[in-house]
């Protein structure tokens, strides 16, 4: 299940979590706004970015650091290219 609350931007919760041992991720809504907004071509990359990411949680990578690395080698695998460098090095420009 997918939930779209307004979380808010702050260090703790930027683009979504996973609460463990529930069948619930939680994708905040700002983020995907100010995308839609004023980056629309990254509205996609980035949505399937946090969700693949909150995934891995799902399957048992709960560390932050290994869940990344997976997901960027994987994008980089199957895509050609990253959009998870993009998507996380130019956060500020799209979101106060």
């Amino acid at each position: 299940m997918l939930g779209l609350p307004i979380l808010g931007i702050t260090r703790r919760i930027f683009g979504a979590f996973y609460p463990v041992g529930s069948n619930v991720i939680v994708m905040n809504k700002i983020p995907l706004e100010r995308i839609k907004e004023t980056r629309l071509e990254l509205y996609k990359p980035y949505a399937f970015h946090v969700l693949l990411h909150e995934y891995l949680h799902t399957l048992g990578y709960m560390s932050e650091s290994a869940s990344g690395r997976w997901l960027m080698r994987s994008q980089e695998k199957y895509s050609g290219k990253s959009t998870c460098d993009q998507n996380s090095s130019e956060h500020g420009t799209f979101l106060p």
